[in-house]
């Protein structure tokens, strides 16, 4: 699924030189096995694992990597936007893209109907439950409903435990955080922007969507949360939060499914469950489309927002 590499230099040994960079902790050693596996399997192609430069600033410095894979968000569409990237809709696998994927990596930017990024993996931030503690304040099954959410955070709080632990010492978890639980699980966030688009130079008090009227509630019921969630999360960085779940420190845990790995490797006979967040008081947690529903015992994983691998254009 890599794409071609269109920044290639050819090495003393005759083999092709090619830098591919992701820098995402938890897969790291995935990827130095992978790259390894591929260069003893051949001898015509030199691939180099980069695992802790920037994008930014390496196109900055003109010297970007010739493959990256990386998450795809804000920051890493404006390479897409800019036209800096290689089309690879030549490519046999972006023949193979999920078309409700496509659209996600589309809302965010495009250049010239290009297929600038092959998304290949699908995650998204749920709510992590530690299993045991259910069972010992007697929960029985996940909420589907934020009344019956609170009700779960309350029986934690009267026995003593954190109902969730966050943290906000990384920028990138106060990024992805508590406000795109809530307002992602209450607005179907790509209609409001088309709506917003579409009022143009009109908009104004009467338009029919805008953030007052439409993100008010959501933020109003993320600030409602607050009072069950550590009272230490402000200095609390990512890895305290894995290592604080793991020893049992809180019932839930806002996170991907990138920090189940990390939790199980500091305790791995803990005993874990995920589901959706349910944002809305009176209706069941839904899935997005063309998403699967997997449940265990009492559990539930929905995905929702993609990985990508990328090449810079040949210059």
């Amino acid at each position: 699924m890599f794409a071609a590499y269109l920044v290639v230099t050819p090495s003393s040994g005759g083999r092709t030189s090619i830098v591919l960079e992701e820098t995402k902790p938890e897969v790291i050693p995935y990827f130095n096995n992978l790259v390894a596996k591929f260069n003893a399997s051949q001898k015509s192609i030199s691939v180099t694992h980069d695992s802790s430069s920037s994008l930014i600033a390496e196109f900055v410095r003109g010297n970007p990597p010739d493959i990256d894979c990386d998450n795809y968000n804000l920051t890493t569409s404006i390479f897409v936007a800019r036209g800096v990237l290689a089309n690879l809709a030549s490519l046999p696998q972006a023949q193979t893209i999920e078309p409700n994927i496509q659209a996600l990596v589309t809302q965010y930017a495009s250049y010239k109907g290009e297929t600038s990024v092959l998304p290949y993996s699908v995650a998204a931030e749920g709510v992590i439950y530690n299993v045991d503690l259910f069972d010992k304040v007697g929960v029985s099954a996940v909420p589907t409903t934020l009344t019956e959410f609170l009700a779960v955070c309350e029986k934690f709080k009267s026995a003593g435990i954190t109902p969730v632990y966050q943290t906000y010492g990384d920028t990138w978890t106060t990024q992805q955080g508590l406000f795109d639980y809530t307002v992602g699980g209450m607005i179907d966030v790509a209609s409001f922007y088309k709506q917003l688009s579409a009022e143009g130079t009109n908009f104004g008090p009467n338009s029919s969507v805008s953030f007052e009227k439409d993100f008010t509630e959501p933020c109003k019921k993320m600030l409602s949360l607050a009072p069950y969630f550590n009272d230490n999360a402000i200095s609390k960085h990512y890895a305290d939060g894995n290592t604080a779940f793991a020893a049992g420190q809180a019932g839930m845990y806002m996170q991907g499914p990138w920090g189940v790995g990390q939790v199980l490797a500091i305790n791995p006979k803990l005993k874990m469950g995920t589901f959706p967040f349910p944002a809305t008081a009176g209706s069941t947690s839904t899935w997005p489309s063309g998403c699967r529903d997997r449940r265990g015992p009492h559990s539930a994983r929905r995905p929702s927002s993609s990985s990508i691998t990328s090449c810079s254009r040949a210059s």
